[in-house]
């Protein structure tokens, strides 16, 4: 009978968490889907507010008009690769949350697909723009060089802008999956230091915009792609606000790379202190912030194991004895034997 009962306990507890985890992976597809396409989105704007301005402005032949000609082609683009990089997002990201989701642990063989989870989404942005880029330059052969080369910007400049936002958004929703994966093992993956990440905060934030303009300025004063009578004022008006807008949600994305795992550490810091020693950070990037993470964990292990020492010391000579061993280290043991001595002197005298 109870044998009966408790197998019908399990089956109502697994049919209830069952839906519950799938609620679980369906909200973590959504989440990274929309991280996918909201990065992809924003990088077509980024290169948009660089090379429409262009348009009418610049290119010496009406050809360079080929924006406001492909209007409609240039937003089933934009819809296509939204819904691709989301669709691809999550086919590449379903295969980690079964183990993750279901609370299991990993294989060596999941622990490396979940590494590799950062590397296939730089793919598949990048990817998406290129082949983009391909299918919209073949359509546009006609239009020669002039038309050719602002497509091929926008591929360089969307696919990198593409990837790095990627990795900037993606990181609130992949960061427990990667602590998950690397649980108990050294971090694998390869990420930008803290001076790295402040150094390509300012270059995508400050160094292209402004180069952009300065090379704007270059190719007029040579009369290179752009007449030296065209006016550039809309075009640097168009790069300074895309810098303007884009910069701080940039700024704030990598701002929480760096605090939100270091906010993690000072949370379990603060676990410790009140005495849970079963306090546990992630670590699955090397990095300086990656290492921090280790050393905490280390060190809590060590701290662990030194209550699991002084407790069993304990045991055998007493709480007291065993605090002031390791209060007073070396020292007190002579005293301890001078006064086993002494007792044992006196024992002998009755």
């Amino acid at each position: 009978m109870h044998g009966y009962l408790y197998r019908v306990m399990s089956r109502d507890s697994a049919d209830t968490a069952e839906p519950a985890q799938r609620k679980s992976a369906r909200r973590l597809s959504i989440q990274y889907a929309i991280d996918l396409a909201l990065s992809y989105l924003i990088a077509v704007i980024d290169a948009a507010a660089i090379l429409i301005p262009l348009r009418g402005h610049t290119f010496i032949v009406a050809h360079a008009d080929f924006a406001v000609k492909n209007t409609a082609i240039v937003v089933a683009f934009v819809a296509l690769g939204l819904a691709g990089v989301a669709t691809a997002g999550v086919v590449s990201l379903r295969p980690t949350l079964r183990w993750y989701v279901a609370g299991g642990e990993p294989t060596p063989k999941q622990r490396e697909d979940a590494m590799r989870l950062v590397g296939r989404q730089s793919a598949i942005l990048l990817g998406a723009w290129g082949v983009s880029g391909a299918v919209f330059a073949l359509m546009n052969l006609s239009g020669g060089a002039q038309v050719l080369l602002p497509i091929l910007l926008g591929v360089l400049l969307g696919g990198p802008a593409a990837a790095g936002m990627g990795m900037l958004l993606s990181q609130r929703t992949l960061r427990p999956i990667m602590g998950a994966a690397t649980r108990g093992s050294e971090p694998q993956l390869a990420v930008p230091g803290v001076f790295a990440r402040l150094v390509l905060l300012w270059f995508s934030c400050s160094a292209l915009p402004i180069g952009v303009i300065a090379i704007l300025m270059v190719l007029r004063s040579y009369g290179w792609l752009i007449q030296k009578s065209a006016s550039l004022d809309v075009p640097i008006l168009v790069v300074s606000i895309a810098a303007f807008l884009l910069g701080l949600p940039t700024m704030i994305l990598t701002s929480r790379s760096i605090s939100d795992p270091i906010g993690e550490v000072v949370d379990a810091m603060a676990e410790v202190e009140h005495g849970h020693m079963d306090a546990y950070v992630g670590a699955y990037e090397r990095s300086q912030i990656g290492r921090l993470q280790m050393g905490f964990n280390q060190m809590v292990a060590g701290l662990a194991e030194r209550d699991r020492l002084r407790d069993l010391f304990g045991r055998h000579v007493g709480a007291d004895v065993a605090h002031r061993a390791i209060e007073q280290g070396a020292s007190l043991s002579g005293e301890v034997r001078s006064e086993e001595r002494r007792v044992g002197k006196e024992c002998r005298s009755r």
